[in-house]
């Protein structure tokens, strides 16, 4: 499956060893934290995003000592859900 990401250098390093083909990489300099105590990144939601809305989301897990998740959003290139 192809993405297209936004994502932390150590984030597109894990998506490529766990597999997944990166189309295009755009560096993530300001990527948002957010606090999550006790949610994995599945059971993250998100809303209000312009289309095309995301479709997987890749964070650092587990979170930081501190709770901190770094987000990063990946969207499918052609479109499917």
């Amino acid at each position: 499956m192809r993405y297209k990401l936004s994502v932390t250098r150590h984030a597109r390093e894990r998506m490529v060893q766990r597999g997944v083909t990166i189309e295009r990489v755009e560096e993530a300099v300001n990527c948002p934290d957010i606090r999550l105590p006790g949610k994995s990144p599945a059971e993250m939601k998100f809303r209000d995003h312009e289309p095309p809305p995301p479709v997987g989301v890749v964070t650092s897990w587990p979170p930081s000592d501190d709770g901190r998740l770094k987000l990063v959003t990946c969207y499918r290139l052609n479109g499917e859900r």
